[in-house]
């Protein structure tokens, strides 16, 4: 075959090519749709990762490297340890990460070594249903966000140490964290269940139980920070300067939240300091020691329609607080076994108080 005879074949390619375009155009032009964007969206993949063998990958990192932005790595149950299972990064990419079974069953074990996952650079992951335990690090033993606004659903955080935010660290972030557990975490100096630095993360039904910090912030230290809490529990955290939340130069919501049993020198429940100006409503802050439920240094958290019962140093608070409070047992159905929910008697639920509203994270659980 000649060149001629190439070009021949090219002209008469471009030609056919030209006369069925215009012809799909002319079709979408009488069906009403338009063809201004003719590119074709692309098609998100999925991947599975199993320890077993059974799907794409043996390691999570080889579904992250191999996943693109809004892509999904499904993650099987089993224990994921070593080289490949910890210390995971995405690399910018904002993939979508779900373990397909519970949060028990899925678990990531960094076995004192790194953390559970870096995430930076402006990706916007989600994680679900996953477990991140024994990571040891500098920062966030967990889970380490820079500059990150990921989601974290149905994730739990146990018995990860680190020098700040033993289970999560955020910087210069907007994460939004939904049914999250933090179990068991400390710090060596703030943030045992988590520490936000310049962030502004939304948290709801959050359980913190049992972190500690040696410094500040025993569940969850904000410095320079507003974070958004809301239907939270936080129980049996402690450190020296807030044993549940601590606030430095930082004004977080807290709505509807249940402190119960948290330790901490300078506020039992809540340490404010540097002109934070929390707002606290609709909470119970009960049983906290040795000091007082609220701690402010140059501070001015504003307290309403909560109940403030059995705290250190003669159930003290600090800062501005509204007459609409209530000063009265909770109610808890069993506090011992840590059941926090309320009694049908209770002034805490709607029915029993005159503002007709729920305080505390919590409803009714018991007669």
């Amino acid at each position: 075959m000649t060149l001629r005879d190439h070009a021949a074949g090219r002209l008469w390619l471009v030609l056919t090519l030209g006369i069925t375009i215009a012809a799909l155009a002319a079709v979408l032009a009488l069906s009403g749709c338009s063809s201004s964007n003719p590119a074709a969206p692309s098609l998100a993949q999925s991947y599975l990762v199993d320890l077993e063998g059974n799907g794409d990958f043996l390691t999570i990192q080889e579904g992250l490297n191999a996943a693109s932005d809004g892509d999904t790595v499904f993650v099987a149950p089993g224990v994921y340890t070593g080289r490949g299972n910890r210390n995971l990064t995405f690399g910018g990419v904002s993939t979508v990460v779900i373990g397909t079974g519970s949060r028990d069953e899925t678990v990531i074990d960094c076995e004192g070594s790194g953390r559970g996952f870096y995430i930076g650079g402006g990706a916007a992951p989600i994680i679900e249903n996953l477990m991140v335990t024994n990571g040891d690090t500098i920062k966030g033993g967990g889970i380490c966000l820079e500059g990150t606004s990921p989601t974290l659903r149905n994730v739990r955080f146990v018995r990860n140490a680190a020098l700040d935010g033993g289970g999560l660290y955020s910087r210069n972030g907007s994460p939004t964290l939904e049914d999250v557990l933090f179990d068991d975490n400390t710090a060596a100096i703030q943030g045992g269940g988590m520490l936000c630095v310049s962030s502004s993360p939304t948290l709801s039904d959050v359980v913190f139980f049992q972190n500690a910090a040696q410094g500040s912030g025993g569940g969850m230290a904000c410095v320079f920070s507003s974070p958004a809490v809301s239907g939270c529990v936080f129980r049996r955290n402690s450190a020296v300067f807030g044993g549940a939340i601590y606030c430095g130069e930082s004004s977080p919501s807290v709505t509807s939240c249940t402190f119960v049993e948290n330790e901490g020198s300078h506020g039992g429940s809540i340490s404010c300091v540097d002109g934070s100006a929390p707002a606290i409503t609709h909470t119970i802050i009960a049983y906290s020691a040795p000091g007082e439920a609220l701690f402010c240094d140059d501070s001015e958290p504003f307290t309403t329609l909560s109940c403030i019962f059995a705290n250190g140093e003669l159930n003290e608070l600090c800062g501005t607080y509204s007459t609409s409070m209530l000063y009265v047992d909770p109610l808890f159905c069993d506090l011992e076994s840590g059941d926090l929910t309320l009694r049908a008697v209770s002034v805490c639920l709607p029915e029993g108080n005159s503002w007709g509203i729920q305080i505390g994270a919590l409803g009714a659980g018991c007669e």
